[in-house]
């Protein structure tokens, strides 16, 4: 009584004749955060499942994002297109529009008109920003404000040097989905330096201007000097009438480099094939699918769910104020343009070529070996991280707020890290090309799930922290090159190391299920009380490096540990992993991300019991209801 169960639990495991002990906690289960929104359902980019159409990892991993950010109001995402349905239910809200303005009839309404044919500005707003309140659909970042800005499209250069240089004074994004067909069409000087100007000093902080634009429809390279023949469709043309490029080709707004040009990939993660292409393209994001010539050809994929116009023009969807039918990169840029702004909201501090760069360092990787259906490339592949078809990959909302928040982190100071209270920890090392099979042995052995070891991959993290009984179980040390043992002593004195060696995983699992107990029990006998110098409790990281720690519940089943070794994630990122929240948070670090799965079974706030104890640590929870779900969340990351 009175004492903590955790604390009796690692102090009972340490006798020789307790084989396991483990609190006998309550668990308490919650879903993983969901937009009230009804319409979010059906929002595939936004959160996936598998069906026929849509495949799990399709979406932008927008959930993870919302457990940090869903948006701020004081970060304005601005959409420049043909006219809005600001009555809308999704496009409002308390402070929610701000400076609207309309360049085709020169006054501060920008609203669509009917007579105007003006119906593409409200879908593309909706997917960017629509509003979370409990009707209709929800935008990547439904907290920012929203900047609704009309033009018409007949503008002369020194038209839009006036447009994007008042836009760009108020908005920290700009989302634009149009640009030229297939033609010789470069930016004039006078514009494309204001772009320039604007991504490095604009914006209403003076840190820069994101500018995302679409890259276009027509299966074309955005830029071709080279082009003597090109064959594409208008989409305003009757079926069969076809148009021919025979000049070079330069898609001046995409081309530019101080944009983020975004291509477009489907629900199956596969090129959207109509979307343009070429070294030009920053990223992708999910959209439909579509053939480029012929419309009557169906190809794989599905629309996006978003918002549509009912009361001033027909809109995409009669009857509705929704569509399931609206994309093309005009849907994939405001989906880029609504992560940006979720990243802004993140961390102010960046500028718009830091938030360009982490979109594109975050990026999926998504693959597509199969040929173009019209002109048989194949661009689906990587070349020193970039590729034709999707540029640096996917756009993942939940790894780039991450990794701005990491940076906010960083920068605050705020990682000390010390241990609240003294406790003993065993930190099993692998080596660092060890593959499933020997953390599948770990499971295998039953011992991880009793003993609740700490395991991963970093000599380093295995002797941090200012504890005074820290014990590394080092399996098959010798691949590291080095006498660890020695090394532990001159980096991290007062750790007590066991060196273990497996010549297969098999004879791991059997060496974990007999041997390992009785040996760390010896070891840490025979240390006695060598640890408790001021110098050798001090675990003080012999340098700087980024630790990501999977927190799992202190009552994990197999099941779930299983899980996690099954989604790979830990042989790809090679994070730590153990059932320890101070474990996850202790070191004097500059980066300490806790990845919590499912936290409320701890039975606190953690996020708040982090700030409380372990201020800098960038915490963010991962809830699952079963081991398939656990495996699926962690496969996507």
């Amino acid at each position: 009584a009175g004492k903590n169960p955790l604390k009796a639990g690692n102090a009972l495991c340490l006798s020789p004749l307790v084989e396991f002990a483990e609190p006998d906690l309550i668990n308490r289960f919650t879903p993983a955060y969901i937009p009230s929104d009804p319409g979010f359902q059906q929002q595939w980019h936004l959160r996936s499942q598998e069906t026929r159409d849509v495949l799990a990892g399709a979406d932008i991993g927008a959930t993870l994002a919302w457990e940090l950010t869903r948006g701020s109001r004081d970060v304005v995402l601005a959409v420049i297109d043909d006219g809005f349905e600001l009555s809308h239910p999704d496009l409002s809200g308390a402070n929610k529009i701000v400076h609207p303005l309309d360049f085709a009839d020169m006054d501060a309404d920008p609203s669509a008109e009917g007579s105007s044919g003006d119906l593409h500005g409200t879908p593309c707003a909706g997917i960017a920003i629509a509003e979370e309140n409990g009707s209709g659909v929800v935008g990547v970042a439904p907290g920012c404000a929203f900047m609704p800005v009309r033009v018409s499209f007949r503008k002369r250069d020194s038209d839009w040097v006036q447009i994007f240089d008042e836009v760009g004074r108020r908005a920290d994004v700009i989302s634009c989905s149009w640009g030229p067909p297939p033609v010789w069409a470069p930016l004039s000087l006078a514009l494309s330096e204001k772009l320039h100007e604007l991504a490095e000093r604009g914006g209403p902080n003076g840190r820069g201007c994101v500018i995302v634009f679409a890259a276009h429809n027509y299966n074309a390279p955005l830029q071709d000097p080279a082009n003597t023949g090109f064959e594409w469709r208008s989409a305003s043309d009757p079926t069969g009438a076809l148009r021919f490029t025979t000049e070079p080709i330069v898609n001046g707004w995409a081309a530019h480099p101080g944009v983020v040009t975004v291509a477009a990939c489907t629900s199956l993660n596969r090129k959207a094939a109509y979307s343009n292409w070429g070294t030009e393209v920053s990223l992708c994001a999910p959209s439909s699918n579509g053939h480029p010539i012929d419309l009557r050809k169906t190809l794989p994929g599905l629309g996006l769910y978003t918002t549509d116009n009912e009361l001033r023009s027909s809109g995409f969807m009669a009857g509705s104020s929704f569509t399931s039918g609206f994309g093309g990169t005009s849907g994939a840029a405001p989906i880029v343009a609504g992560v940006a702004a979720l990243v802004r909201s993140a961390n102010p501090q960046l500028s718009a070529l830091d938030i360009k760069r982490i979109l594109q360092e975050t990026a999926d990787q998504i693959l597509d070996d199969s040929a173009d259906p019209v002109l048989g490339l194949r661009h689906g592949t990587y070349t020193a991280g970039h590729s034709h078809w999707f540029g640096a990959g996917k756009v993942n909302a939940g790894r780039a707020v991450l990794r701005a928040r990491e940076l906010l982190l960083a920068a605050s100071g705020a990682v000390r890290g010390n241990p609240r209270a003294d406790y003993s920890r065993v930190y099993l090392l692998l080596p660092q090309d060890s593959g499933a099979d020997w953390l599948q042995a770990l499971v295998s052995s039953g011992q991880w799930a009793r003993t609740m070891w700490t395991v991963g991959f970093s000599a380093d993290d295995a002797g941090v922290g200012a504890l005074a009984r820290r014990t590394v179980l080092a399996i098959n040390p010798e691949r590291w090159g080095a006498d660890l043992d020695k090394w532990y002593a001159e980096h991290y004195p007062g750790t007590t190391y066991v060196a273990a060696q497996a010549a297969s995983p098999q004879l791991l699992t059997e060496y974990l299920g007999t041997y390992a107990v009785p040996a760390l029990i010896a070891a840490q006998r025979a240390n006695g009380g060598a640890s408790q110098s001021a110098q050798a409790v001090s675990g003080k990281p012999r340098a700087q490096y980024g630790r990501v720690y999977l927190l799992l519940p202190q009552s994990t089943p197999a099941e779930h540990l299983k899980a996690v070794v099954d989604s790979g994630v830990l042989v790809r990122h090679r994070y730590s992993v153990g059932f320890s929240a101070d474990d996850a948070g202790i070191g004097d670090l500059d980066s300490r991300t806790v990845l919590a799965v499912n936290p409320e079974q701890w039975g606190a706030d953690l996020a708040a019991w982090y700030a409380e104890h372990y201020p800098g640590v960038l915490y963010q929870p991962l809830r699952a209801d079963t081991a398939d779900h656990l495996r699926a969340l962690l496969a996507s990351r």
